[in-house]
């Protein structure tokens, strides 16, 4: 490439970069303050979504108010005077205010009166009974005697979601004592939100809390959101912008997402300038350019030309007696200056140069003994394979004369398999400087063997090389065949053996079943039931070993899974009275460990599940394991249950279940700690144990 095309290129690309640099920069700098008046116009529209539902609930707290407030209603009450309802609570009155669904209530909170109308037909329908059920003393739809104001808000039913107004009935002029309640509600539908976007002029959507096509990013804002009615803005494209809140019940959950979106005018607008900018500054960034190369041709490039066609004319032809001329005092006729000073030297190390390469011949001599004195085949290839030179012990190797071995190439050695990998593993070689890699090559009789290789790269003149070495693993290679032979023999032996003990524990666990057939005492029974669970924890580990890739170590958390499915199973207990929480990662146990460990848990597990939750009590039982940096594991067996009696002491017990754990206990060399507030809760304290080999 010439230098003029360079020094183009160069403009070019700091001209480019300049063009992407501003781009960048007023993305950065000016596109979030485009974002931030796109955000602040969408909370404004919010709030005023936000302030149209609180004026309606302003309204119908005001109407519920008017009916409330008011003798005719008080005497109402207590008479029940149908008058009162054909001339205050006809359906036409109802249904001109906008109203919904009516309740009154005594100041018992018995029902006096109700009226509901269908949405679409305005006919009275049943009041929905998820209504009258909370209709109750102690409900906030209800107001006390002594209640001075009422309430408004958002009543959320199976059927259908209401805008409500309670009241206390009072006399006109505002005096008590409360009457009891008087109660409106106007459905929260399509129709009450298109009546809001009217009043606001927005396009506001309406969706329950869970729906899936409510906008991920609002969701995730209102589920982290502790407001009492949070809101969010967020962007959700380049092209429009989401706001949003969340409204709650009169019970604190949530209710609907009323959202608007809009589009992104100010990013638009935004755009449009930073558009018309970039054209302007590159169109004068071409003609800058052009401007720059006329004048570099004129004072730098032409000269630069000259002195590259004197440097080749050297090249070519190897006159180094050749000088140049070059006026001026710049960089260029400096360079010119030193290059005839290099010539000068070079001329001088000419005759150097050929005293030099007699020593290389000697060189030469000496490595090539070396050479072919290698146990190892060694390949000078070119990078596209083709073999220049070898050495005595590749013609052994490969079955070839050394003449025809410099005839092939390295695709000739390999399997026809592993020839597409050879360019892979000559760019790898030439980016790390060396690679060593297992592989298999070819003799001439066809016989495929195994090899370790060794490639480097070296350049020899101009020319960039390969050296190769080729080691001969067939015999290693057998040996080691040999030895994992073995080993997946052991394998399947220690398998076998994992499964056999796994199969006699249970047939003792079903000798065991059989025999308690013949037994009465309950008492018996029980310990003989205890003795079998014992069985079964010892059994799952084996189990769990049998179908383990590691024979050595068990999946802690899935071995007790197992085990209190299993105990629940045994015990009877229903799940959706007892429930389990098992809090334990993924921890793998030493087997010489996870066998006592595990019968502890049994027991701690079987004594709650026989005592902690006596009849029909419902409760959990946790079970927690957790490593400590010291080597430490703290085990956890936890009930809400009636609780260990105070008089039980752990270490002195005289139940064979606890005089196990301590033996257990001792044998991991580890301790206990009982805790009875609000149910038993069991903290182990071991370490797990470390056997030296047996072979």
């Amino acid at each position: 490439m010439t230098v003029r095309r360079k020094i183009f290129i160069v403009i070019a690309l700091m001209t480019g970069f300049a063009l992407v640099a501003t781009y960048i920069l007023s993305r950065v700098i000016l596109e979030p303050s485009s974002n931030a008046q796109e955000r602040l116009r969408a909370r404004d529209n919010v709030q005023r979504m936000i302030n149209a539902v609180d004026q309606e609930l302003t309204a119908l707290d005001r109407q519920a108010n008017d009916f409330a407030a008011w003798d005719g209603t008080y005497r109402f009450v207590q008479d029940r005077n149908p008058d009162y309802i054909k001339s205050t609570l006809s359906d036409a009155k109802l249904t001109a205010d906008g109203v919904d669904a009516l309740v009154v209530l005594d100041e018992s909170g018995r029902l006096v009166f109700a009226k509901t109308f269908d949405a679409a037909t305005r006919r009275e329908v049943p009041t929905p009974a998820s209504l009258v059920s909370r209709l109750v003393p102690g409900s906030p739809l209800v107001m006390r005697p002594d209640a001075p104001a009422g309430r408004s808000g958002i009543l959320v039913l199976p059927e259908e979601t209401y805008l409500f107004a309670s009241r206390p009935v009072l006399t006109s002029e505002g005096v008590g004592p409360a009457r009891g309640t008087f109660l409106i509600a106007r459905r929260f539908d399509d129709r009450a939100v298109a009546r809001i976007g009217t009043i606001t002029n927005l396009s506001i959507r309406h969706y329950a809390p869970s729906d899936p096509s409510l906008p991920a990013a609002l969701r995730a804002r209102f589920e982290l959101a502790p407001e009492a009615r949070p809101t969010a803005v967020e962007i959700l494209g380049p092209n429009r912008i989401a706001g949003g809140a969340l409204f709650k019940d009169v019970s604190a959950n949530a209710a609907f997402v009323l959202a608007v979106e809009t589009p992104r005018a100010f990013h638009d607008q935004f755009l449009g300038g930073l558009r018309y900018f970039l054209t302007a500054f590159f169109a004068y960034s071409v003609l800058s350019l052009l401007f720059g190369q006329v004048l570099l041709e004129r004072l730098v490039s032409s000269r630069v030309h000259r002195l590259s066609a004197f440097t080749l004319d050297v090249e070519t032809t190897g006159n180094l007696s050749a000088r140049i001329a070059m006026g001026g005092r710049d960089e260029v006729a400096s360079l010119a200056t030193g290059l005839n000073t290099m010539l000068e030297a070079l001329e001088r190390e000419m005759n150097n140069l050929k005293a030099a390469e007699e020593a290389v011949k000697r060189s030469e001599t000496k490595y090539r003994a070396l050479f072919e004195a290698s146990a190892d085949a060694i390949f000078l290839e070119t990078r596209d394979g083709k073999i220049l030179d070898c050495n005595r012990t590749a013609c052994e190797m490969f079955g070839y004369p050394k003449d025809d071995l410099l005839d092939l190439t390295v695709e000739d050695l390999v399997p026809d398999d592993l020839r597409a990998d050879l360019p892979t593993r000559v760019a790898k070689v030439l980016n790390q400087g060396r690679l060593f890699f297992e592989s298999v090559h070819k003799r001439k009789s066809g016989e495929v063997f195994p090899c370790d290789i060794s490639m480097l790269p070296t350049n020899i003149g101009r020319a960039s090389l390969l050296v190769v070495f080729v080691r001969d693993t067939t015999e290693r290679k057998r040996a080691a065949d040999k030895i994992m032979a073995s080993l997946r023999e052991k394998e399947i032996l220690l398998r076998e053996i994992h499964h056999r003990v796994k199969n006699n524990m249970q047939i003792i666990s079903s000798l065991f079943n059989l025999q308690s057939d013949e037994i009465k005492d309950p008492v018996a029974l029980i310990r003989l039931k205890e003795c079998q669970l014992r069985i079964r924890s010892m059994s799952l580990v084996h189990e769990k070993l049998y179908q383990s890739k590691d024979l050595a170590h068990v999946n802690f958390a899935d071995y007790v899974r197992s085990l209190a499915y299993y105990l629940a199973h045994v015990w009877r207990v229903n799940e959706d009275r007892i429930k389990f929480d098992v809090q334990i990662d993924n921890i793998a146990l030493d087997v010489n460990t996870a066998i006592p460990c595990g019968l502890i848990v049994s027991e701690l597990i079987s004594n709650a599940l026989e005592h902690a939750f006596p009849e029909s009590a419902v409760g959990t039982v946790r079970i927690a394991l957790r490593p400590f940096e010291d080597g430490t594991f703290e085990l956890i067996v936890q009930d809400d249950g009636v609780g260990l009696p105070k008089d039980v002491n752990v270490r002195s017990a005289e139940t064979f279940g606890l005089q196990l754990v301590n033996l257990l206990l001792q044998q991991l060399d580890g301790s206990i700690e009982v805790a009875r507030n609000g149910g038993t809760r069991w903290v182990v304290l071991f370490r797990e144990l470390k056997y030296k080999p047996r072979f």
